[in-house]
């Protein structure tokens, strides 16, 4: 008897163990974009003016509003993201102009997002305002998609050099 009391308590100890990991894991990770700071050069397009339409294969998205703590996770997941794809874009992240902005359909939320290295030409004020359209510039210009719900980016496109 004492036996099987003596399996059944390191089951239990073990069984605890793994519980308390297992939530410590997804605690730090849940917590990692809580982190993150949206500084002077993030721009959250909460505004209904600004006409986003977007085909993802047949799906059509469209604008919505994004709370600032989805913004913090896109801005996580997105650093991450081009760490993995663009290692020489990575190291000067801290230069370009971030914009967000939620796309959603059938209950898929995506965060598409706009990065760009202004111009001494360029008006700050229209950050706020408009998504830039630029052809070439190389990797002065580059944008993704993530969805947020699966921690997923895609549609990772650099601008081609003139």
């Amino acid at each position: 008897m004492k036996s099987c009391e003596w399996h059944i308590k390191i089951e239990v100890k073990l069984l605890s163990l793994i519980l308390l990991l297992s939530f410590w894991g997804c605690y730090a990770k849940c917590q990692s974009f809580q982190d993150i700071t949206l500084g002077p050069n993030d721009y959250i397009f909460q505004n209904s003016n600004l006409k986003i339409e977007e085909f993802i294969g047949d799906i059509k998205f469209t604008q919505r509003i994004i709370t600032s703590l989805e913004a913090k996770k896109a801005k996580s997941l997105a650093m991450e993201c081009v760490k993995e794809r663009n290692a020489s874009i990575y190291k000067k992240l801290n230069r370009y102009i971030v914009q967000y902005v939620g796309l959603e359909a059938k209950e898929i939320k995506i965060v598409y997002i706009n990065f760009f290295i202004p111009t001494k030409y360029d008006d700050p004020s229209r950050f706020s305002k408009s998504i830039p359209l630029v052809m070439d510039g190389g990797d002065r210009y580059f944008s993704l998609m993530l969805n947020l719900k699966n921690e997923t980016c895609f549609n990772f496109h650099v601008n081609h050099e003139l």
